[in-house]
């Protein structure tokens, strides 16, 4: 299954998941995609901080203000242009650091990548190199 994160622009207010420190919209992105109940992500690379948003909820915000999130979905991604394809590249520090000899690149070997499961899924996500 594709999983992309396309913009809207909403008043409504979400729940809030989490707050996590981030240096990368990459690293925002993947939090979401591994919480199963989250919807949406907001990134300020400013103070280096990423929201992960659930479900709306009924509250009433003093002052409707009009924010984008990237909504989270699945199956139903643009395919992106040749030259779109590393517009959204940010480093993997599993990656970064691995020396690339084949040898060395087998987890059982170095352990170069965690290898857990996304939240929900019951065996991890092979990394292909």
């Amino acid at each position: 299954s594709a999983v992309c994160f396309l913009p809207q622009s909403e008043t409504i207010p979400r729940r809030a998941l989490a707050l996590i420190p981030s240096t990368s919209l990459a690293f925002c992105k993947l939090s979401c995609i591994r919480k199963a109940e989250c919807q949406s992500v907001t990134f300020n690379l400013n103070r280096k901080m990423c929201a992960l948003h659930g479900n709306a909820i009924d509250q009433v915000c003093a002052g409707v203000t009009i924010y984008t999130r990237l909504v989270k979905t699945i199956n139903g991604c643009p395919q992106p242009a040749p030259a779109d394809l590393t517009s959204n590249y940010s480093p993997d520090l599993a990656l970064a650091s691995a020396i690339f000899t084949p040898l060395l690149l087998r987890t059982s070997t170095t352990g170069i990548c965690p290898n857990l499961p996304v939240e929900g899924e019951a065996t991890a996500r092979p990394y292909v190199v």
